[in-house]
């Protein structure tokens, strides 16, 4: 008997551990890499819910530098693997890396009917070959953040419209000590080469484009009437109005610091200042024009782009991988929260009308400009660098000429030898008037 029960008690332990061993087989393990840590932790929760769903799934995350992030990714795909199954990509490393991602699947992720939700997707997302290699999120682009108690301080009433109007309150902003130094800023919207984000979207209403129309080089507005008028205006507000300074505080820590009472900022910065400075009182408004219309474009936009899969994930880690990723975006509540914690407004256009959206006090002011803005398609990594000098020459004493031959030369070299292939901006189409 006591034998017997023994030999019921191995079985039992031995198929335990057979099943247990097959269950461990069957699961599989998905690491997602990114190198936001906000984003990660919007995405953790749908993780987690997702391997309640699907118990064979478990996730890995990896959280890599931006400077080490693209480096450790092309070393994995160079040594014939995967460092993650699912990646964050980003829209300037297009050219570089779309070679090595697996298209999204058209059963899962039918371009046609994407195409009808989302704004400007064929612009955005659909590569030469016709298909897309990673998801819309939203769509970013630049505003003027304001100083609430400052505003009302100076007796200001409506935001400007236009740059005169901005030129005006920016000056009646800016407070001077004894000596006449700038204690606090009428309109920042320089440090670090700043400038040339807001040199740009001037430019692009003045006519300008970025490229020239094959993309082996800088567009000839650069050094003509575009850009000439977009870069005299800002260096006068520099140098004759007096409403910011060479050396001054950079943006983000001269309106953290309540140092400036204007600044121009690309919508990320809605999160910096929220998570650096919550008691801060701030509000937005979209970029000046000279008509004071927004039509027919105010500035550049770029996309937040999602996730990437790489071409040498294993077969059936990708076919999970796209399963996990419909299911993620199909869940629109988690697109309004990323947005949100992103500073972008959905590409998806059902999405506007969310309340999250449309009563956010950063994202309901975007919303109106974006219909306005240009993207232009891949900007590589290298252009920052080339255009931050513009800055650097006009604080040297540079003539606005001068500055913008030296810079476009240097762009010109540049495109020649990493011509932009991806190159949309002229496929831009306003809205009516």
């Amino acid at each position: 008997m006591l034998k017997r029960f023994v030999s019921v008690v191995c079985m039992v332990s031995l198929l335990i551990s057979v099943f247990s061993t097959l269950a461990s087989a069957q699961k599989m393990t998905l690491t997602v890499w990114d190198w936001h840590s906000p984003r990660m932790e919007a995405l953790k929760p749908k993780l987690e819910e997702y391997s309640k769903l699907h118990p064979e799934i478990e996730f890995k995350t990896m959280i890599v530098s931006g400077d080490e992030y693209w480096k450790k990714l092309l070393a994995g795909i160079m040594a014939g693997q995967a460092p993650a199954d699912i990646i964050q990509f980003h829209n300037a490393q297009t050219t570089r890396f779309v070679q090595f991602l697996t298209p999204y699947p058209e059963d899962l992720f039918p371009l046609s009917k994407i195409r009808k939700e989302y704004l400007n997707f064929d612009a955005g997302f659909v590569m030469p070959d016709g298909k897309m290699y990673y998801y819309p999120l939203g769509i970013m682009s630049s505003l003027i953040y304001y100083n609430v108690d400052m505003w009302k301080k100076a007796g200001l009433g409506a935001t400007p419209k236009t740059w005169e109007e901005l030129r005006t309150a920016a000056k009646k902003l800016t407070k001077y000590d004894d000596k006449g130094k700038i204690q606090v800023a009428g309109f920042a919207f320089t440090g670090g080469g700043y400038l040339q984000y807001i040199w740009e979207d001037f430019k692009y209403q003045q006519g300008g484009w970025l490229y020239n129309k094959d993309g082996t080089g800088a567009d000839e507005s650069y050094t003509g009437t575009p850009g000439i008028k977009s870069l005299t205006f800002l260096r006068d507000l520099i140098f004759k109005d007096k409403v910011t300074e060479p050396g001054f505080l950079t943006f983000t820590e001269a309106f953290g610091t309540q140092k400036a009472a204007m600044v121009y900022g690309w919508t990320w910065f809605t999160g910096w200042v929220n998570y650096n400075y919550p008691k801060l009182k701030y509000g937005a408004f979209t970029l000046p024009t000279e008509s004071g219309k927004m039509y027919p474009v105010v500035a550049r936009n770029n996309w937040e782009v999602q996730y990437a899969v790489l071409k040498s994930v294993p077969e059936e880690k990708k076919q999970a991988a796209f399963k996990f990723l419909k299911w993620l975006y199909d869940d629109n509540k988690y697109a309004i929260k990323l947005n949100q914690e992103l500073g972008t407004v959905p590409g998806k256009k059902a999405l506007w009308g969310d309340p999250g959206i449309r009563l956010d006090p950063v994202l309901r002011v975007l919303n109106k400009e974006i219909p306005y803005t240009i993207f232009p398609g891949e900007r590589p990594e290298f252009i920052d660098p080339i255009l931050n000098n513009l800055e650097t020459r006009i604080f040297q004493g540079m003539s606005v000429e001068d500055a913008l031959k030296a810079t476009k030369a240097e762009l010109d070299n540049a495109l020649k030898e990493n011509p932009v292939k991806w190159n949309v901006e002229r496929k831009y189409k306003p809205p009516k008037e």
